[in-house]
């Protein structure tokens, strides 16, 4: 009987992880957001994250913090403030829309996101986002 095997997540490629952040975004995202420019948008903010920490691009961590900042990535993290939820549910759309096929969608992705929010730890992102309203943190 052949066996299944499993790849431990240490191994995982870049491929592996887009389909486990598609699984993800897809049980959260809004009826009128498209998965591909989430996808495309979180890979560039995790693109811009990693140049901002002056360290090479790995598409696990990054793409993960970058999707977890507009709360792509709800079941695994902290709830928000009732007020930021909707707030952010509102806005979060207009800098990911497009960002498959619009050059400009890192500008805004980056006039949002201030650096210092880059900069922080994962756990730092999420006890920040549990703990202050979003317009505090992102620029929508």
């Amino acid at each position: 009987m052949d066996e299944f095997t499993r790849i431990p997540v240490e191994y995982w490629g870049e491929y592996a992880w887009e389909l486990t952040f598609r699984a993800l975004v897809r049980e959260t995202i809004q009826p009128h957001e498209n998965i591909d420019d989430v996808i495309a948008g979180g890979r560039l903010l995790g693109q811009y994250r990693a140049n901002v920490l002056e360290r090479p691009f790995d598409y696990a961590n990054d793409v993960f913090f970058a999707l977890a900042i507009p709360c792509y990535l709800w079941p695994f993290k902290p709830q928000l403030f009732e007020e930021s939820r909707g707030y952010l549910l509102e806005r979060r759309w207009q800098l990911f829309e497009n960002a498959s096929k619009d050059e400009k969608a890192l500008f805004r992705l980056r006039r949002a996101i201030p650096n210092d929010v880059l900069r922080l730890e994962l756990s730092q992102l999420l006890e920040l986002l549990h703990n202050r309203p979003i317009w505090d943190i992102l620029k929508l």
